[in-house]
């Protein structure tokens, strides 16, 4: 399997805006694999909710975000993960 990726022109605004939101989601896999590895090194699959926003409450507490080149995109999907926390 694949996936098609649009080529990055960096004089379009169309380009940044869309990687901007590409690496936002990216930092929020990140996360969302951080606390699927963590259940599943302590528990088993089973104990996976049916969505991973069930977990937000739970870990957002305890992340923050990374140093470096990823930190504004972290704090950004941090946010994100936060307002779809219950």
């Amino acid at each position: 399997a694949g996936f098609y990726c649009h080529p990055f022109q960096i004089l379009s605004i169309k380009s940044w805006v869309m990687q901007y939101r590409r690496m936002v989601n990216y930092s929020v896999r990140f996360y969302q694999n951080k606390m699927i590895s963590h259940i599943l090194s302590e528990q088993n699959a089973t104990d996976l909710p049916q969505s991973l926003a069930d977990l937000y409450a739970d870990f957002l507490p305890k992340f923050k975000p990374r140093t470096g080149i990823y930190h504004w995109f972290d704090k950004c999907a941090l946010k994100k993960m936060q307002s779809k926390s219950c």
